[in-house]
């Protein structure tokens, strides 16, 4: 049996998009045990996936905004001894940048990860034992298939990705959802990264006249501003209340198709 810890600290996308390398693991190792450290604003997505055994949450933007508080009170000291308690067989930095290579060192264990050629930020590599090579210029979860699969020494599935989230880690809603419907996220982390409303406006235009409802979700007053033009008062088109990550994995679940 291995015992992995698995650096994977930000972001939400990229934490989902590990989920199908871990799957692969799983059935190419039985009995294999992944620890995942990741912030803490993200440890619902690392607890998804059966795979792991234990989940090590990292604080770092709240100790961004008060360092000293976080000495202070002992915060940071209790982290490295959660982090340093045990001996990993592996430690994969699959983030590959400088934050997530430095806290990956301060772990127990074989540090492992990606070349000078593969990482997102140029010198991490200095930290890991050993490295590997993956194209960049591929989708980011089929990289992490390869990034498992290359480190743990098992054959790459050539299987459609299996996000391996059981049903029963999903959470129902009291809202009732349409029998037809496409998940839309017009939102997004970033003012920089939102899409033109007068597009999302013509896709929902080409979806409602092939039959489906749309569902949407969102987070600020902002985001509920935004989506609520763009329901622009359709009786098919459907706002979401705050939900959680795994009321929203619910969601997406019932969807017959998603577009963000």
């Amino acid at each position: 049996m291995k015992k992995i810890l698995l650096v994977k600290i930000t972001s939400m996308g990229d934490l989902i998009q590990m989920l199908p390398a871990l799957t692969d693991a799983q059935n190419a190792i039985p009995g294999i045990q992944f620890d995942w450290l990741c912030e803490d604003s993200f440890k619902d997505i690392p607890i998804l996936h059966p795979s792991i055994r234990k989940i090590i949450t990292l604080p770092y933007r709240r100790w961004k905004k008060n360092i000293r508080h976080a000495i202070r009170t002992g915060e940071i000291k209790q982290f490295l001894k959660t982090l340093r308690s045990e001996k990993y067989d592996m430690i994969i930095d699959a983030q590959s940048n400088f934050k997530s290579a430095l806290f990956a060192l301060l772990a127990k264990g074989h540090h492992v990860g990606l070349d000078k050629t593969s990482v997102r930020e140029y010198g991490a590599q200095f930290f890991y034992r050993k490295t590997i090579t993956i194209d960049r210029n591929q989708n980011h979860a089929l990289r992490m298939r390869q990034l498992l699969a290359k480190f743990l020494n098992y054959p790459l599935p050539q299987t459609p990705f299996n996000y391996g989230i059981p049903s029963s880690y999903l959470e129902k809603i009291d809202m009732p959802l349409p029998s037809r419907f496409i998940f839309l996220t017009v939102i997004a982390s970033m003012q920089y990264k939102l899409w033109p409303e007068e597009h999302w406006a013509s896709i929902i235009e080409v979806l409602l006249q092939q039959g489906f409802d749309i569902v949407m979700p969102w987070w600020s007053s902002a985001e509920k501003e935004r989506v609520t033009r763009l329901q622009n008062g359709h009786p098919k088109v459907h706002l979401l209340p705050p939900l959680s990550l795994k009321q929203k994995a619910y969601v997406l679940s019932q969807a017959q198709g998603s577009i963000s």
